[in-house]
């Protein structure tokens, strides 16, 4: 079952290291100042891991941290656990909470609400390397088009504070259930409106349901593995998809610069 663990800190107080060996828990910051986090693993006999490096999933990135590093979460930040990164590549987010927490519609319709009360506050870096890809594939004459689980106006958003070119079409979450991924409708109706053929695009994606939308739409498909380093989620796409980077100057290089 799901449910949300409310934990009251006051300025300056410093509360006990603990840690779970198979609970998912995530850890999220509702409140209105700066949440400072130390972070270690285990060691089988339970004890702090003072060596070795910590991995973090923040919001969706990725990255390695020092034995003992202090991660600060500001209001409506989040350090997740890998396993929800997990559940979000296979079965997919409606799956996930649906058949594993028992969401119910009113329930998706609250963390719908939630997230957009997040989203609102916050808005995400572009990784490094991602403004060149696009920039360039603008120059060549080609289309960029976004199908995404967030809404239109955060896309449009997100981009504009990242200096980056708005999409030319958008397929986000306010769309009705059978226009958004992983169904195949956005890369069908990308193709209608350019008048364009499956091999005539390139989905890129990081989880399953970018991978599962472009093989039902014919399309060719680019896995995006610098958003984490998950060794199952890499050999899936490693085993299933003929292109894969993991690093975004690597995907620039292979559209653009190779033979």
């Amino acid at each position: 079952p799901y449910a949300e663990k409310l934990l009251i800190v006051e300025e300056n107080q410093i509360t006990p290291f603990h840690f779970h060996w198979s609970k998912m828990e995530d850890i999220i910051n509702r409140g209105g100042g700066n949440l400072l986090v130390q972070v270690y693993n285990s060691t089988p006999s339970e004890a702090l891991d003072t060596a070795s490096p910590v991995k973090i999933l923040s919001d969706g990135r990725t990255y390695e941290v020092p034995a003992g590093s202090v991660v600060c979460l500001t209001p409506g930040e989040s350090i997740t656990l890998e396993d929800y990164f997990r559940f979000n590549f296979d079965p997919g987010f409606i799956e996930y909470r649906r058949d594993h927490h028992g969401f119910t519609e009113a329930d998706f319709d609250e963390e719908y609400q939630i997230w957009q009360s997040c989203v609102k506050r916050k808005i995400p870096q572009a990784y490094p390397g991602i403004d060149r890809i696009i920039r360039r594939q603008l120059e060549a004459g080609g289309h960029i088009c976004v199908v995404s689980h967030s809404v239109d106006f955060n896309i449009r958003r997100d981009f504009r504070a990242n200096g980056l070119p708005e999409p030319e079409l958008i397929y986000g979450w306010e769309r009705p259930k059978e226009e958004r991924k992983p169904h195949p409708f956005p890369l069908l109706d990308i193709m209608k409106k350019l008048d364009l053929r499956p091999e005539q695009l390139l989905m890129v994606d990081d989880l399953k349901p970018g991978f599962d939308m472009a093989q039902a739409a014919g399309v060719p498909f680019a896995a995006a593995l610098w958003a984490h380093r998950i060794p199952e989620i890499h050999a899936f796409m490693r085993q299933y998809s003929e292109n894969c980077f993991d690093a975004p100057e690597k995907l620039e290089k292979w559209l653009f610069d190779s033979e």
